[in-house]
């Protein structure tokens, strides 16, 4: 039995880069053997399992409204929203499917909306409460996959302005980021965005209204991604300092401050690497050491530490030293365990799949970079996919049969035609950083929300009973069932064209 390409590469790599003995490379190949029988008979249940998945919205959908936010003792309420984010198609990404397919994730009816919509909600209006108005600079959520669970990370940076008499004034800036774990953690994302807004809202506790001073802006200025607050170059002692202090940094700020610990006493052992991907690099070793008796303990639970010319971040229980790049800092660190590929090994081995997987698909040389504001580490993710084209479509079609009604049919608040029986519209689409919304006349229940991807045609499905409360009204759709509904149609209209060319 041959071996799917995709399992034989991971054995070769587990057996050449891991260097198990002859006996260890004949028992994973054994496994790899009985693998292809095992994943045939899980993926004929799994399939019809997650198949009504397959026809659903592209993009995920995060969902606030469930949650709560306690801030006791407030003086405020948030008045409006801006989204001051440079990309404001997506709030990241989240990992679907058996293989952890990377897909987008947005809030329903759009960052500004649904944040207002939430926090007024939450946080209502007082007549002695000071108004503020949000601008968010950061909402991102993502996930990375482990061998054996996953987390979810949220990530906010919010401005919070008091309006006066000559102008918005900035009152306090705020960055937050939450983190949970789990086997399948898609769902935690609106409980960390919740955590993240809460913890950044009770930071307002210790501003003075009355003392709120620095530059008046314009509410033009406030809303323009690439004004005043956007551009605020931070230089923050790190960054401006010629060589680094010596010492331990336990947090981040303290790298960030360049105020390192320095009354615990350290050394360091640079162990070469044996590894291919890894030749003419050493192993940072890090042991504190106890001056009484000279005993030596591992360096652990710390962000970093600096020898005085080069500092060293740990990073996946390794340290790696940093570099300078631009207004911030990176590496070059371990890669980690490909997702997809875990995500298919533990669906055809369970967890020892994945385990083998996991294994074989991390570890190989990686740039990161470290966001200077959160202190959050993460690496350059670049989606691998078709070219991106300047233009997609969007295709909204009716399908024959059912209600004879026509309806209204909008894209972004713009009216686009009507659909009445089997019938399509074709909506070429160019704007790449913002979302779409699509519309039926029927109210906001009758609308969908989606980034579109340009990669292809995207296909929505208008019910054929658009009244009719237990159906949605718009459905996004495979290409595949997209097209074939789409023929169809044309099909049902060149039979009606014909009908009435022979009376």
């Amino acid at each position: 039995m041959r071996l799917p390409e995709a399992l034989r590469q991971i054995r070769r790599r587990f057996c050449r880069e891991r260097g198990s003995s002859p006996l260890g490379r004949r028992i994973v190949s054994f496994y790899f053997i009985l693998m292809p029988t095992v994943f045939t008979l899980r993926f004929i249940v799994l399939w019809l399992l997650f198949l009504p998945l397959s026809v659903r919205a592209q993009v995920h959908f995060v969902e606030l409204s469930a949650q709560t936010l306690a801030v006791p003792e407030r003086n405020f309420y948030i008045a409006s929203v801006v989204d001051a984010r440079p990309q404001q198609a997506s709030i990241g990404w989240v990992q679907r499917g058996l293989v952890n397919v990377r897909t987008p994730a947005a809030l329903r009816n759009g960052l500004a909306p649904e944040l207002t919509t939430f926090l007024q909600q939450q946080l209502p209006q007082r007549p002695t409460d000071q108004p503020l108005l949000l601008r968010v600079q950061q909402l991102a959520i993502s996930e990375h996959t482990g061998t054996f669970s996953e987390q979810a990370l949220a990530q906010v940076t919010l401005d919070y302005l008091v309006q006066q008499a000559d102008g918005y004034h900035l009152a306090l800036s705020t960055t937050e980021a939450v983190e949970s774990s789990g086997m399948e953690v898609t769902a935690q994302h609106p409980k960390n965005i919740a955590k993240a807004l809460q913890q950044s809202l009770g930071r307002l506790a210790t501003v003075q209204w009355e003392a709120v001073a620095g530059p008046a802006l314009t509410l033009e200025e406030v809303q323009n991604p690439h004004g005043a607050l956007a551009n605020e170059t931070v230089d923050y002692p790190v960054l401006t300092a010629t060589t680094p202090q010596p010492g331990i940094y336990r947090d981040f700020l303290q790298f960030r401050n360049d105020t390192p610990e320095t009354t615990t006493v350290f050394v360091v052992d640079r162990k070469p690497r044996t590894s291919a991907n890894w030749a003419g690099t050493s192993e940072i070793l890090p042991y504190a050491v106890n001056i009484a008796n000279g005993q030596r303990t591992a360096l652990r639970n710390v962000w970093g530490f600096s020898d005085g010319q080069q500092i060293f971040v740990l990073h996946n229980r390794h340290y790696f030293p940093l570099e300078r790049q631009g207004n911030g800092f990176g590496f070059t660190g371990y890669s980690l365990a490909d997702p997809g590929a875990v995500g298919a090994a533990s669906v055809v081995g369970g967890l020892v799949g994945a385990g083998i997987a996991a294994a074989a698909t991390s570890g190989k040389p990686t740039p990161y970079v470290v966001d200077m504001r959160t202190g959050r580490i993460s690496d350059a993710y670049t989606p691998v996919s078709r070219p991106q084209a300047d233009t997609t479509h969007l295709i909204i079609y009716r399908r024959p049969g059912g209600s004879k009604e026509s309806v209204a049919v909008s894209v972004n608040g713009q009216t686009v035609g009507e659909l009445s029986g089997a019938a399509y519209l074709d909506v070429p689409w160019t704007e790449k950083q913002h979302e779409v919304k699509i519309c039926l006349s029927g109210g906001a229940s009758h609308c969908l929300t989606l980034q579109p991807t340009f990669t292809g045609s995207l296909y929505f499905e208008c019910s054929r009973q658009p009244t009719d409360p237990t159906v949605p009204p718009l459905t996004a759709v495979t290409s595949k069932v997209g097209e074939f509904n789409v023929k169809s149609i044309r099909l049902h209209q060149q039979q009606d064209a014909k009908k009435q060319a022979a009376r």
